[in-house]
Parts: C-alpha cells; sequence; structure tokens
C-alpha cells in the first residue's frame, strides 16, 4: 500500500504487518494524492507543486514527470487533489484539482488530450467508469456531474439533496470524494462536509438518492467500494472509518 502526507512524504507499507518498507521525501513539497497502475509496476503522486510523477515500482525511481503538456498546453494551476490513471488504458491519466479544470493526460507523449473546465475538486473525487467522468465538487451547487470520457461534453449533473431536502432548504454537501461501484458503475457514493453526510445514488432509479448516512460529527473526506460492489466505506474528520453492507436492491 502507497500513502501520501502533506509532509511531502510518500510511504510504502506492508499491510498485514503494518511495517513501513519504503519512503520518498521531498520537503518543499505537499503530496496530495497517488495511485497505482493497474499492473501494479508504476504509481504516480502529485499535490501542491502540480506536477505529476510517475515512478518505477521495482526501483521506487521517478521515471516521468508532467507538469505542462508536451504539446504546449499549461497544466494545473493549483494544486492537485485527485489524480488517477485510468483503468480502460493505463496510458492515460487523469487528474484535478483547486484550478476548476479536469485534464486528461498521455504518458507515452506527455500531451494534455483533454480539458474539462468547471469541477472545484478538492478530495478524491474523480472516478472513470465505461467511458464516463464522474466529478465531485466542494460546492453548494453542482456538486455531482457526468462527462463524457471520450470527448469531455458534460452528460448530467446528479442532485445530491433530494426534492424535500431542496423545500426543506437543507444546507447543501459539499463533496470531498465521490466514486462508482467497483463491481458494475450501477452505484455512486459520495461524501463531503458542511452538513457532513454521505450518500448512495443508484444508476437503475436515474442516480436519485437510495440511502443517506448522516448525524456525523465531522466531514466525510474519502469513500470507496470494495472490488466485489457489496459494500463501501467511509473515513473523515473524526478519524473513524466505517464499514457497511449492501444489502438487496438499492431501490
Amino acid at each position: 500500500m502507497i500513502t501520501t502526507n502533506a509532509d511531502g512524504g510518500l510511504y510504502h507499507w506492508h499491510t498485514t504487518s503494518g511495517k513501513m518498507l519504503h519512503k520518498i521525501h521531498d520537503p518543499y513539497s505537499q503530496l496530495l494524492t497517488c495511485d497505482y497502475k493497474q499492473d501494479g509496476l508504476e504509481f504516480l503522486t502529485s499535490g501542491v507543486e502540480c506536477e505529476i510523477k510517475i515512478y518505477d515500482e521495482q526501483t521506487r525511481q521517478e521515471k516521468l514527470s508532467m507538469k505542462n503538456g508536451a504539446d504546449g498546453q499549461p497544466g494545473h494551476s493549483l494544486r492537485v487533489f485527485c489524480c488517477k490513471f485510468v483503468k480502460d488504458d493505463d496510458n492515460l491519466i487523469i487528474s484535478g484539482g483547486w484550478d476548476k479544470t479536469i485534464k486528461i493526460w498521455d504518458c507515452r507523449s506527455g500531451d494534455i488530450v483533454r480539458n474539462i473546465c468547471g469541477p472545484f475538486v478538492c478530495g478524491d473525487a474523480i472516478d472513470v467508469w465505461d467511458g464516463y467522468i464522474l466529478s465531485g465538487s466542494y460546492s453548494d451547487h453542482n456538486q455531482l456531474q457526468m462527462w463524457e470520457f471520450s470527448t469531455g461534453k458534460f452528460i448530467e449533473e446528479i442532485s445530491f439533496q433530494t426534492a424535500k431536502e431542496k423545500a426543506e432548504q437543507k444546507t447543501p454537501c459539499q463533496i470531498y470524494s465521490t466514486q462508482f461501484q467497483k463491481s458494475g458503475g450501477d452505484l455512486i457514493v459520495a461524501g463531503g462536509a458542511v452538513c457532513n453526510e454521505a450518500k448512495i445514488f443508484n444508476g437503475a432509479d436515474y442516480f436519485q438518492p437510495a440511502a443517506t448516512i448522516t448525524d456525523l460529527s465531522r466531514g466525510v473526506y474519502t469513500t470507496d467500494f470494495n472490488n466485489t460492489g457489496d459494500m463501501f466505506a467511509l473515513g473523515g474528520g473524526d478519524g473513524v472509518i466505517r464499514c457497511f453492507n449492501i444489502v438487496g436492491d438499492m431501490d
């Protein structure tokens, strides 16, 4: 397992024993995101310096650094909070952050092949599934949006609030994290702060909210599904990891 830290450290851990195996440290940077390539042979990091670095897993040496596109396009201008390999094509990387842009990079050429403007990404709030991009924004509007991966075209907004919550003028949740269900992309989990809650959205019901975890004492900073898609987890400001089973039909 790898983790990043705002002190500029990237850490390799042995998950069974909890032992730290290796550390890459840059005291002049704050690392905010990391990801493994699907084959496990490479990993990437990014953060405050707006620079995407790809490392060889065996040697732990840097292989590639991308701050601006090799095609001359400017890279991110503010800190990058989410950066990951695209599972359907390991040659592509998707990233987003405070500059309200999502960028798709080709790590063979170093070019930026696509830009999407709008999402204010402040955590692990970008995911890709079956030709669609899901983005979460730390905002009181347009919190969850879907985009076409091949063109960057806006598809739809997924309303975080129900009609009843809007009518009651409930304070909107501002998103830190959102993910597709890994087993089929039929469900979405998203969570955030201000109202400190997370929700599951059901694609079979036009991504209407199907379940809510609320009344948390602190914000939800990270969300994820397990690989089989029958569980999801939340982590947040209260230092607690909560795991949930998905039982029966979400609708």
